[in-house]
């Protein structure tokens, strides 16, 4: 039986967004016929198995930093020159194997989040810049263009060593549901018929994902008392946010989606964005930053031309004001949204896994 690898530093029930994606290529190699095994030094080892695969957990030390990756990786190593697999595939914990999926542009992100390159001393500089730079994978998948072009243009990758594949988002979870149901889901959150919602949201890092300008823009339109404005996440601002309702998360987030008018996501960037393409799967109108992966995906009138609290605001309006125009959107939208659905992935799973096993 062909053997593949899996290193993710942790794998846990809601740990990122990377879970989901981990988890969808345990499955994938599974119906292949693989032995899968997950490396990690924080594993979910009932929720892993559940799916298929074999772990093999690491010692954890330190807890955080650097260092820990270091250990990590030669640990990791040494299992894998045990093992010898068909295939190695890593998700960003690796220093070298056959397959990199890259979920984060640290790069990129440092830039345009602090408007300065990324220190040199930082832990993700020295995790993510030899790997890249020093080409240690043959081959890099990219959750967006937004990520592949940086990488081409940063390190010099050729066109053909870097592929994209979407996240893909739960179809048994996240779609639209009826007139019926969607009202009865916002009268149980204090949503009239009448009331337009807009909502961003997020797990936490609220710089990164513009929620100044959403904030920003919501005190311009505060005047319009049927627009109701949430943050929905389990971290909640030390400063500040009103008019914004900050919300607590909850398991069946599809419920927030279907309460929205108008979900809004104006991120300084988001390599992907999978809360994007879910509410977009949800029949929800959306509006994204230019930097979100997933608007890639998304009809021109969801994406915003720039990226600030007045183009936010506009927007908006033109949705709230422009029925037609925002059904039209959702439609498109509903449509391009089938390119993260899971069939779609295992395709492109199948093509690059087979040019690459030993």
């Amino acid at each position: 039986m062909k053997k593949v690898v899996i290193a993710v530093l942790q794998l846990y029930k809601n740990a990122s967004g990377s879970t989901r994606v981990v988890l969808s290529q345990i499955r994938f190699f599974k119906n292949q016929g693989f032995e899968v095994y997950i490396i990690g030094d924080r594993l979910d080892k009932e929720m892993i198995q559940q799916e298929g695969a074999k772990c093999i957990s690491v010692l954890k030390w330190p807890s955080t930093g650097f260092l820990r990756r270091k250990i990590y990786n030669f640990q990791a190593q040494f299992f894998i020159n045990r093992l010898k697999p068909d295939l190695v595939i890593s998700h960003g914990d690796l220093q070298k194997g056959d397959i990199l999926f890259l979920h984060n542009c640290v790069h990129l992100a440092h830039e345009r989040i602090y408007n300065v390159s990324l220190p040199t001393q930082t832990e993700m500089y020295k995790t993510h810049t030899p790997i890249l730079k020093n080409k240690t994978f043959k081959h890099i998948v990219a959750n967006s263009f937004l990520m592949k072009n940086d990488l081409i243009k940063r390190f010099n990758y050729k066109e053909n060593e870097v592929s994209v594949c979407y996240p893909s988002y739960r179809e048994a979870v996240f779609f639209p549901i009826s007139k019926e149901k969607r009202l009865q889901i916002r009268s149980d959150f204090g949503l009239s018929e009448s009331d337009v919602c807009i909502g961003l949201i997020t797990s936490g890092n609220f710089n990164k994902r513009g929620l100044n300008y959403f904030v920003e823009a919501a005190q311009s339109l505060k005047e319009n008392k049927k627009l109701k404005f949430w943050l929905v996440g389990k971290d909640k601002p030390v400063f500040d946010i009103s008019p914004l309702i900050h919300k607590p998360g909850r398991n069946d987030v599809e419920s927030y989606y279907h309460c929205l008018d108008i979900f809004v996501l104006p991120a300084k960037i988001e390599e992907f964005g999978l809360v994007a393409s879910e509410a977009m799967a949800c029949g929800t109108a959306v509006i994204l930053s230019p930097y979100v992966g997933a608007s890639e995906l998304a009809d021109k009138d969801s994406v915003l031309e720039s990226l600030d609290a007045t183009s936010l605001k506009l927007a908006i309006l033109n949705f709230i004001n422009n029925h037609e125009r925002r059904d039209k959107s959702i439609r498109k939208n509903l449509e391009n949204i089938k390119e993260s659905e899971e069939k779609k992935i295992y395709e492109h799973y199948t093509k690059v896994f087979k040019e690459y096993l030993h």
